[in-house]
């Protein structure tokens, strides 16, 4: 053990030969020395390395559960609780991990699910922002709309970037969303969530989005990024890039030029490059999200997310808010699409107006664009195999395109791939549909995803919700009440069978009536008391009170008319019958043969309208048909009366109580015919 250095010397130096053995004795020393500090280095790389390689999520995971502020997660909870009794399709649910520790949320409204049916083909999803003291990773779902702009589709909130974490995340975003998987998921880098996804998602592409590339290159490369010069070169490689050849050159040129050969995120980014750049990306659909512009809004949305000092509950309190917004912004958007017409290139020409009719007014603005670029475009035609034509268009200053176009089924592509990725026809398909003389677009080429319509049967849902919503809450207030006393309690419980039991008579007889609405059923009909049969298409059943409403009302305003018309005549032939809409067959009595049938009523021997035009309801079985035969007899022996009192003129009174005595009978007749109906229905 050294306990004290003393550095002079205690004797005298010996000069001369000495002196050079002494050097030499330093410089092996001296060589020793640095070998084991090489040894050492080496020693430490490698520990350093088994340090940066080891995953520290558990432990980061239980620092965190450890910084959890208990009030603050049963806030949270609170609030999901009482969003899900105002939203019926509200969804969130909880993660914990083996020691019954909460460590993930996750959570969308109905409104979500509605949006990621319409717009979940493409997801954006972010985990390099945190909230609350705890840290907490915040992960916002978002989607594009068919305005091109931004919904939030759900959001999580984790404590670790592990990889059972985003296991956990995935499996239950896609059981939140009925299992349908997006086409395409764009995300930050990180290893764990690629492997979740590849695990999970095994039908969705994945690819880093656009706008963590331009934030990676921007906080590494600080000094080079404020050059405007070094982000015209970065953006030509990236968006402007034709081949593969093409990125590799203006890369390397870009890296030359700045000197950035030892920079190890430029190097990481380069070996990722399949991953983000739109040239190596083929036929992946990104729905714009990839464009030069396009990255540069979700910055927006996820600063407006953002505020500092925010607990877990003004958190989600801000997602809603903005989600919020969101949705008033495209209810705004579909106003205007509505209310405006867009200004045309061309006012004769069909295809730009089909496509004004049926885009959104953002989509109609890029297929304009796309149109009106036609004019600078060349074509040549290259021949044509079987029923395929091939054309190759050329552009200034662009690559030559080839588009192949089947005559036989209009199934058209092009070598530039933008319809596969935007969804929205190119100029070079546009240009090859106008010289074939096709000038509509095909209908399997417009995106509905692009369209006005894109979002219909969001009113109807919503309104379901509601309707839900109002339910649900008062049945809960019924509930909850009947739980303080048995009695209550067992009241409400029979009353729960009763109603059940009538929602299900209801369901079923509208499901009997349509299933019956087409059946040929056989009617009975007589002729001097014989009965012939004939085939007639049946009507769907009517509610009784809604029968006897028409027949009454209708058969009254037939019965004054015909009471006006007579005056003060003789009313001998005013006898009511159960006659078809058919001109009788006069014989030398003025009484013709009639058939008799049960589904218009006529009052007057000779009337040729009927007193009800109603839905024919169902017909009475055989065995009630004897109820019928009373109907056919006069109300009244008024040839006699005529006979006796041919010159005395009817009086109001008489004749108020002739209307009395018909409206009498046939309010008889009715209700006979709504029994036999029922007493059909229910055989």
């Amino acid at each position: 053990m050294i306990s004290r250095l003393v550095l002079k010397h205690n004797h005298s130096l010996v000069e001369g030969s000495y002196t050079r053995n002494q050097q030499a004795l330093e410089d092996h020393w001296t060589k020793r020395t640095m070998g084991k500090t090489r040894m050492a280095q080496k020693a430490g790389d490698a520990i350093c390395a088994k340090v940066r390689n080891a995953d520290f999520s558990s432990h980061l995971s239980y620092l965190n559960q450890c910084n959890l502020n208990p009030e603050d997660i049963q806030g949270l909870i609170n609030y999901f609780k009482q969003q899900q009794l105002e939203d019926p399709s509200f969804f969130y649910t909880l993660q914990v991990d083996a020691k019954s520790s909460l460590i993930s949320f996750i959570w969308r409204d109905g409104r979500s699910k509605t949006n990621y049916q319409h717009f979940g083909d493409v997801v954006v999803l972010d985990t390099t922002f945190r909230v609350g003291s705890e840290g907490m990773i915040c992960a916002p779902v978002l989607g594009l709309n068919h305005h091109r702009q931004y919904v939030l589709l759900g959001c999580a909130l984790l404590l670790d970037e592990s990889l059972d974490s985003f296991m956990w995340l995935f499996g239950t975003l896609m059981a939140a969303m009925d299992g349908l998987q997006p086409k395409t998921i764009l995300t930050n880098e990180c290893q764990a969530m690629a492997d979740a996804i590849k695990e999970v998602l095994p039908d969705t592409q994945h690819h880093l989005g656009m706008w963590y590339i331009q934030q990676t290159i921007e906080e590494y490369l600080p000094e080079p990024h404020h050059q405007s010069a070094f982000r015209n070169l970065l953006d030509k490689c990236i968006f402007d890039c034709q081949s593969e050849e093409e990125f590799d050159m203006l890369w390397n040129s870009l890296v030359d030029q700045y000197k950035l050969h030892e920079n190890e995120r430029l190097k990481t980014l380069y070996m990722l490059r399949k991953k983000w750049s739109p040239v190596f990306a083929g036929s992946t659909f990104f729905a714009g999200i990839q464009s030069a512009d396009g990255w540069k809004a979700i910055r927006t949305i996820f600063q407006s997310l953002m505020k500092e000092n925010m607990t877990l509950l003004k958190f989600a309190h801000r997602y809603q808010t903005v989600a919020k917004e969101r949705r008033t912004k495209e209810i705004d958007d579909d106003l205007c699409c509505k209310k405006m017409s867009p200004l045309m290139i061309q006012n004769d020409s069909t295809l730009e107006k089909q496509a004004a009719d049926v885009y959104t007014y953002t989509i109609f603005k890029l297929f304009q664009d796309e149109l009106r670029g036609c004019l600078s475009v060349a074509i040549k035609d290259m021949g044509k195999t079987g029923t395929v034509a091939s054309f190759k268009l050329k552009e200034e200053g662009q690559k030559d395109n080839i588009v192949k176009f089947c005559d036989s089924s209009n199934q058209i592509t092009c070598s530039c791939k933008k319809y596969e990725s935007m969804g929205i026809l190119c100029v070079h398909i546009l240009k090859v549909l106008n010289a074939k003389n096709v000038f509509k677009l095909p209908s399997q080429y417009i995106l509905k995803r692009w369209t006005k319509s894109a979002t219909d049967g969001n009113v109807l849902n919503h309104q379901k919700s509601l309707k839900m919503k109002k339910l649900m809450q008062k049945a809960l207030h019924v509930i909850t009440k009947s739980l303080a006393s048995e009695d209550s309690y067992k009241i409400v419980e029979d009353s729960l069978d009763i109603v059940l039991g009538k929602v299900e008579n209801v369901l079923k007889t509208k499901h009997d009536g349509h299933r019956d609405k087409a059946k040929d059923v056989e009617i009975l009909n007589a002729c001097n008391e014989g009965l012939e049969t004939q085939t007639v298409l049946s009507a769907p059943p009517f509610q009784k009170e809604e029968a006897e409403h028409r027949i009454r009302s209708k058969s009254k305003r037939k019965l004054e008319d015909d009471v006006s018309e007579i005056s003060c005549k003789s009313m001998d032939d005013c006898v009511l019958h159960s006659y078809p809409p058919r001109k009788a067959t006069k014989g030398a009595n003025n009484e013709g043969a009639r058939a008799v049938s049960n589904h218009s009523y006529f009052a007057g021997d000779f009337l040729q309208q009927p007193a009800c035009i109603s839905p024919r309801p169902p017909l009475p079985s055989p065995s009630t048909l004897h109820q019928f035969k009373g109907f056919s007899k006069p109300m009244g022996n008024f040839q006699e009366r005529k006979k006796q009192a041919q010159d005395v003129p009817v009086s109001r009174r008489e004749m108020e109580t002739m209307e009395m005595t018909i409206m009498a009978r046939m309010k008889e007749m009715q209700e006979g015919i709504l029994r036999a109906i029922n007493e059909t229905v229910k055989s």
